[in-house]
């Protein structure tokens, strides 16, 4: 896994913690919003930004993949 959203909703799922990753759909929904906000309303205001200064054609990439949903 390499996604820290996914990561993070593995280990809760793994391990039980209900109080912090519900089981209930509607809950889960909540959680899973918020979770998701960084690859769908932050990345794509930071992505140039950050190919210019941390992955741009210096470290031998081209374009960074766009996170998957």
């Amino acid at each position: 896994m390499s996604e820290s959203a996914s990561i993070l909703r593995y280990i809760a799922t793994k391990f039980n913690l209900a109080h912090l990753y519900p089981t209930d759909p509607s809950q889960k929904h909540k959680v899973d919003s918020m979770l998701d906000f960084f690859a769908t309303s932050f990345w794509p205001k930071i992505e140039k930004h950050y190919l210019k200064t941390k992955v741009g054609p210096a470290y031998g990439h081209i374009k960074l993949p766009r996170p998957k949903i």
